[in-house]
């Protein structure tokens, strides 16, 4: 009998764990609900996003004069996230830095969080980064807002044309949407020149769009494709890491990718290309579900474009 409950027990103890394992993490889940919020609570959201570490031990009377807001205002920014009082959120910010298994060592904290360092080995590199990946995707998910995408569907399916807007890395996930699209038979361009950018975005007709593709929501030449854009009647799509960026606020539709907040902790930062990865996943899910909802019309443009590559092909081999 005891051993059954053992049993039982641990049964009891690993499901639990499964679900704690599963669940958004704080910092995640004040990204998915800060649009919602209205200014005075997204000030407070915003500065924990940035903040986190000095967040976890703030006291509410020093958030509140961080974030120039009452007291009273963060207890209620507090039950708008789904929490019961303040220090459950400082708990469970702490928790945000603790790994999978809830040590909280420093020894575990320093291995997932820092840098990539002159001492890693092949296998310390891949595991950080496979970490980063794989963390950086669920939040994606976690972040993904149903009404949003389709809305960014629906639109993409009115559109005559399509242009695409991103700088720097950014600009890598504007050419994995050109090729899905185009092959899908979406209409659409990405200028790689900033300038042809902007003019191709001040041209279009009302039946067009415009998607703004930046990590920060900061980058000036997609925010000024986006301004000419809504200018001039266009519909706008922003994909960005923050929800209280400059581009989530002009965009028509936001779309939301994943920012690791650990580099914010860093003063020597490197390039996080981890972000890069969560903005290819809101590109794909995109494109999985336009095409979906018009699966016959692009089976048969997949079908056409595969042809005409493979003709491409054999007639290269031939010469």
């Amino acid at each position: 009998m005891n051993s059954r409950n053992e049993v039982n027990n641990d049964r009891i103890l690993e499901d639990y764990s499964r679900a704690v394992a599963t669940e958004p993490d704080v910092i995640t889940v004040i990204k998915r609900r800060m649009s919602g919020l209205n200014p005075a609570l997204q000030k407070i959201a915003d500065f924990i996003i940035t903040n986190p570490n000095q967040c976890k031990s703030l006291t509410i009377k020093q958030l509140s004069s961080a974030c120039d807001v009452s007291e009273s205002t963060v207890t209620r920014f507090v039950r708008e996230i789904g929490l019961t009082n303040y220090p459950q959120l400082k708990i469970r910010i702490a928790e945000t830095f603790k790994d999978a298994k809830g040590t909280g060592s420093a020894e575990v904290q320093d291995y997932i969080y820092e840098d990539i360092s002159k001492t890693d080995d092949l296998n310390m590199i891949f595991d950080k980064l496979i970490y980063r990946n794989i963390n950086m995707l669920n939040e994606t998910m976690l972040l993904a807002d149903p009404k949003q995408y389709l809305l960014g569907v629906e639109t993409i399916e009115q559109a005559e044309n399509i242009v695409f807007s991103g700088i720097g890395s950014s600009a890598i996930a504007a050419e994995e949407a050109i090729m899905r699209f185009t092959r899908a038979g979406v209409k659409c361009v990405f200028p790689r020149d900033g300038y042809v950018q902007l003019i191709s975005s001040s041209i279009l007709n009302k039946n067009d769009v415009v998607i703004g593709i930046s990590n920060s929501g900061t980058s000036k030449t997609v925010l000024d494709s986006i301004r000419h854009a809504r200018n001039n009647g266009i519909r706008t799509i922003g994909i960005t890491a923050f929800p209280s960026s400059p581009l989530a606020k002009i965009s028509d539709i936001t779309l939301l990718s994943s920012n690791s907040v650990i580099n914010t902790l860093k003063e020597n930062k490197w390039e996080n290309t981890t972000s890069k990865i969560s903005q290819l996943l809101v590109i794909d899910v995109l494109y999985a579900m336009y095409a979906s909802r018009n699966f016959d019309k692009t089976k048969k443009y997949l079908t056409n474009t595969h042809e005409s590559i493979t003709n491409i092909r054999e007639s290269d081999k031939k010469v």
